[in-house]
């Protein structure tokens, strides 16, 4: 059976080499110049434990993993419990698992959809073939045999990844590829799918980690300043390698809050700064992003969503940091909120926060979550250097009439952007700190001036919400019912919304680029004529929802679809969830 679209997922042991054998896959189909999107799970762990991954690979650019595999390799049963929720077969699918049942642990799980299960000795077939620690790769020539992907293309990636390692390791890895493959041709039948497509260019293959570091050298970043934390550690390494070659610094700070500190100290002396985080990081950054607010310092904050709270699910994605992007930091300390849904977004909006915090001199939050972060995704290379698609700004500076007439830092201009010096320019001298001050940035506890900087620095920051460009929109224009979806998200519900489409139901579908300040007036235009919404997230609390709710007059049919993160939105299960709510009367 030809597609246009094929998801398959291995699951084993720390050691079995799932994720190596997934990346092996990703790094086939791009060269073959297909598309991919590629999710992996681990358990939290330190070391050992179980792990998943999973790959859909499709002719035409993809944003979410599916809904139902149609083939998944299983090394162990007691590994694959840990995942059903998240290993789900289409109606189609089919099961390669282990049949030792020394290794397998277990039989079949009772109640497991799958249209057949074929059991298979792996270890046996690995050491008959001379590749007794190659059973990962074993597993790659039987998914590239039930997947119809050019078996040359595989062969080349191995000698790439291999010939190093010496003739004998990259013959023992050839030989279990090859038994994998002639397994599965040998038992494959015409009613399983099989993938349809002509080879073409090759594409990229990056996740949003090393898409938010190569963005903002790009986009001129001077100081990095972070801490590891996971998800988000691997925009750190990238830039630890890469920046310094760009003129650019990276310090591994000693902690959350001397890394947000520090990029404090970065930009007050003149430098485009970032950190990156998840949320516990986040909320040790919290008086120090006011910090930043008051004194009207340029940064950017990536925060990468895990599970939570607390340490949570370390290793799992969620939407739950919302409202700690809205509001952490006590006060009145609004600040651009930006959220990525796939790893392309991620470069565009990684561009948009250094502009609007240097355009608007205040610290701007990213959101992207460990689903994008961890997985991989296969798509066009984007041109970085092309200043059109990702524009480049700079923060106003005083000129040299101001600075001679006495500068005021904190002047309140038509705009509310006041001019900002670098330390040692003659003249340009001024205190910046956490205290509220006047305009040249003297302490002061008058209530009346603290109302009047409290206006400043909310009221600079109203013109983005004319950002119409930040806010996406999908489907039919004139639809009734209608869908907002925010970060990974997006994905699944762009897939439910066709999936309806197809049944013959028309909606229509709303991305926030922009979550605040809110640009409203985009939202309103989305809204007029629409009598049922679904706002759409992964988090128990429907943060997006309830935060709408305090800046739009949303209809009266309105409906919070969500649900704990840690497994990904799947676009059937949103299908049925949309049909339960918005579509129910």
């Amino acid at each position: 059976m030809k597609v246009k679209t094929l998801a398959v997922a291995m699951v084993g042991s720390g050691g079995d080499g799932v994720v190596t054998s997934g990346d092996m896959v990703l790094n086939a189909v791009a060269e073959e110049g297909l598309y991919a999107i590629a999710g992996k799970s681990f358990g939290p762990q330190i070391r050992g434990g179980e792990s998943s991954m999973r790959v859909r690979v499709s002719t035409t650019p993809v944003d979410n993993t599916g809904s139902g595999l149609d083939y998944l390799i299983v090394l162990n049963w007691r590994d694959y419990h840990r995942f059903s929720g998240e290993l789900n077969m289409a109606e189609n699918g089919v099961i390669f698992c282990e049949a030792d049942p020394k290794v397998a642990m277990e039989g079949v799980p009772p109640g497991i959809k799958a249209k057949e299960v074929v059991p298979v000795e792996f270890q046996k077939l690995a050491d008959a073939a001379g590749a007794k620690r190659a059973k990962n790769v074993l597993t790659i020539g039987i998914l590239s045999a039930l997947a119809n992907i050019r078996k040359e293309r595989f062969l080349s990636s191995l000698d790439k990844k291999f010939t190093k390692k010496g003739p004998e390791v990259l013959e023992m890895n050839r030989n279990a590829y090859n038994a994998g493959y002639s397994l599965a041709k040998s038992l494959r039948k015409e009613t399983w799918p099989e993938l349809e497509y002509a080879p073409s260019a090759p594409k990229m293959i990056t996740d949003a980690n090393y898409a938010v570091a190569a963005a903002a050298a790009a986009a001129g970043l001077q100081v990095f300043a972070g801490y590891p934390i996971t998800p988000s550690t691997e925009v750190m390494q990238w830039l630890a390698v890469n920046l310094p070659r760009f003129g650019g610094t990276v310090v591994q700070a000693e902690d959350e809050i001397a890394a947000m500190a520090m990029v404090c100290g970065a930009s007050f002396a003149g430098a485009k700064a970032m950190t990156t985080t998840s949320g516990p990081g986040m909320s040790l950054k919290a008086e120090l992003i006011g910090m930043a607010s008051i004194a009207e310092l340029p940064l950017v904050i990536v925060n990468v969503q895990r599970g939570g709270p607390s340490t949570g699910l370390p290793t799992k994605g969620e939407q739950a940091d919302l409202n700690q992007a809205l509001y952490s930091a006590h006060g009145d300390a609004p600040r651009p909120v930006l959220a990525a849904y796939d790893v392309l977004s991620a470069v565009r909006l990684t561009f948009e926060a250094f502009n609007l915090a240097e355009t608007y001199q205040t610290p701007v939050v990213l959101l992207t979550d460990a689903f994008m972060a961890l997985g991989k995704q296969v798509c066009e290379l984007p041109d970085l250097a092309n200043k059109k698609l990702y524009p480049v700004s700079y923060r106003k500076v005083p000129t040299a009439e101001e600075l001679k007439a006495g500068y005021s830092r904190y002047k309140r201009y038509a705009d509310g952007i006041s001019p900002m010096s670098i330390p040692g320019t003659e003249g340009g001298s001024y205190l910046a700190s956490g205290i509220e001050h006047d305009e040249v940035g003297r302490p002061i506890s008058d209530a009346t001036l603290h109302h009047v900087m409290n206006a400043k620095r909310i009221e600079k920051l109203q013109p983005i919400r004319k950002r119409a460009d930040l806010v996406l929109t999908f489907g039919d224009a004139d639809a009734k019912d209608a869908l907002i979806a925010w970060g990974g998200s997006v994905g699944p519900a762009r897939e439910a919304m066709e999936i309806l489409k197809a049944q013959g139901k028309k909606t229509k579908l709303l991305v926030p680029l922009l979550v605040a300040p809110l640009p409203t007036e985009s939202f309103k235009a989305f809204l007029k004529g629409v009598e049922r919404l679904g706002v759409i997230e992964l988090n128990y609390q429907g943060q997006l929802a309830a935060y709408l709710r305090t800046e739009l007059d949303l209809p009266k049919a309105t409906h919070a679809i969500h649900r704990s993160g840690g497994a990904v939105w799947q676009p059937q299960e949103l299908v049925g969830r949309i049909k339960e709510t918005v579509l129910a009367n």
